[in-house]
C-alpha cells in the first residue's frame, strides 16, 4: 500500500497542496551534518596558527642582551656567524634561521586554504628547529657580558611547543580518519 504525501509548496506555484507520490529525489536536500572531526580540525588548525605566530613574533623579540643593546634572533644569528665562523651543520642551521618565518608563513597559508594536514607537516620543521635553538639559548647564555634575554626565546619555545603538539595531533587525527574510511 503506497502512501500519498502532500508536496511542499513551491515558490510561484499554486497555493493549495497537490497530492503526489514523493520519492527520495523529490525531497529537498538537507545540509550534511557537521562532523566532530571538522571541529577538531578547526581547533587544531587554530592552535597550529597561534603556535606559528608565536614562533615568528618571538623571533623578533630580544634574544641577547649586552649592556643596553638588545638583539633579536636575526641580529644574534648574524653576530654568531661573524664571531664564531661556524661551518658544517651548525653554520648551515644558522644560515637557514632567517627562513623560519617564511616556512611558518607557508604552513599557515596551507592551513588557511583548508590543507591542515599539509600545514601541520610543514610546520614541524620550523617548530622543531625553533624549539632546539630557543631552548639552547635559554640554557646556555647566562651571565657574562652577553646574556640571554628571556622574552624572545621563551615566546618562541612556547610557540614551538604549541605548534609541535598541534601538528602531531593533526597528523595522528588525519591518519586515523583515513584508516576509518578504508
Amino acid at each position: 500500500m503506497t502512501e500519498k504525501v502532500l508536496a511542499a509548496p513551491v515558490r510561484g506555484a499554486r497555493s493549495h497542496p497537490v497530492p503526489s507520490t514523493a520519492t527520495h529525489l523529490d525531497r529537498p536536500r538537507q545540509a550534511a551534518p557537521i562532523r566532530r572531526s571538522s571541529g577538531l580540525s578547526l581547533g587544531l588548525g587554530l592552535s597550529l596558527g597561534l603556535g606559528l605566530a608565536a614562533i615568528v613574533i618571538g623571533s623578533f623579540l630580544p634574544w641577547l642582551q649586552s649592556g643596553r643593546v638588545s638583539r633579536n634572533s636575526y641580529a644574534a644569528d648574524g653576530l654568531l656567524r661573524e664571531l664564531l665562523q661556524l661551518h658544517g651543520a651548525s653554520g648551515a642551521a644558522l644560515s637557514a634561521w632567517p627562513f623560519v618565518g617564511f616556512v611558518c608563513a607557508l604552513a599557515a597559508a596551507a592551513v588557511l586554504v583548508g590543507r591542515v594536514s599539509l600545514g601541520a607537516a610543514i610546520a614541524i620543521v620550523p617548530a622543531a628547529a625553533s624549539a632546539v635553538i630557543s631552548l639552547a639559548t635559554l640554557l646556555r647564555a647566562t651571565g657574562g657580558v652577553v646574556h640571554a634575554a628571556s622574552a624572545g626565546p621563551l615566546t618562541t619555545l612556547i610557540g614551538a611547543a604549541l605548534t609541535l603538539g598541534a601538528a602531531v595531533s593533526c597528523l595522528v587525527a588525519h591518519r586515523h580518519s583515513h584508516r576509518r574510511t578504508r
